[in-house]
């Protein structure tokens, strides 16, 4: 088994953790809000449109936590999302991008804005059974009407204070009029300490496509 193999196995077997799933949409979202998602046009060549990300456990993770942790659905109602994986030789390069398109109104989008930003003071670390996760507030300049960035630093755990992979992930929160966009990238923290793309030119590009 080649490095490449040994170490997506290792990615695939993180898919397993339980960390609480991310709710299902009911509802497919409004005529034309799917039109406006981001495609590899807007993106490096390296990304690819995948079906799957291989890093979702840590918004399940971090989506998935309630009382005083909690934050809106990742996926909220009649939301349009796309998903894309980058391709590169070996796994542990593999990074993902993954858009989250809503208009659940004016309100709903900033309180999504405002829970997100409130969330490294009122939980800096989250531990589930198989993840502990950093969370960090990170710079980015104001994007529509309010914004929020966040940095998730997910450390896979196999045993009392060891672990065996760690991952990270950035996520942009966008309130713009009615429409709520988030943006998540993601890959093996050792490997991506940037990304092929950067949050804010991710997260500006899937704005000006929503108002285009």
């Amino acid at each position: 088994m080649n490095k490449r193999s040994t170490v997506l196995t290792a990615v695939l077997g993180a898919l397993t953790l339980a960390t609480p799933a991310i709710p299902a949409v009911a509802a497919p979202p409004p005529a034309g809000l799917a039109a406006t998602l981001l495609t590899t046009a807007d993106l490096p060549s390296r990304y690819r449109p995948a079906t799957d990300d291989p890093y979702d456990f840590i918004p399940r993770a971090l989506f998935g936590h309630g009382g005083s942790c909690r934050l809106p659905p990742f996926t909220p109602a009649h939301a349009a999302t796309t998903t894309f994986g980058t391709e590169d030789e070996y796994a542990m390069e593999v990074e993902s991008l993954v858009e989250v398109l809503a208009e659940p109104g004016a309100g709903a989008a900033r309180a999504r804005v405002a829970a997100a930003r409130s969330l490294p003071a009122r939980c800096p670390v989250i531990e589930t059974p198989d993840l502990s996760l950093r969370v960090e507030a990170i710079a980015l300049p104001t994007i529509g009407d309010s914004s929020a960035a966040l940095q998730v630093l997910a450390y896979q755990k196999a045993g009392p204070d060891v672990y065996v992979d760690a991952y990270r992930s950035e996520l942009a929160f966008v309130a713009d009029r009615d429409a709520t966009i988030t943006v998540v990238l993601s890959g093996f923290s050792i490997q991506n300490d940037t990304f092929a793309v950067t949050l804010e030119k991710a997260t500006r590009t899937a704005l000006g496509k929503l108002h285009h």
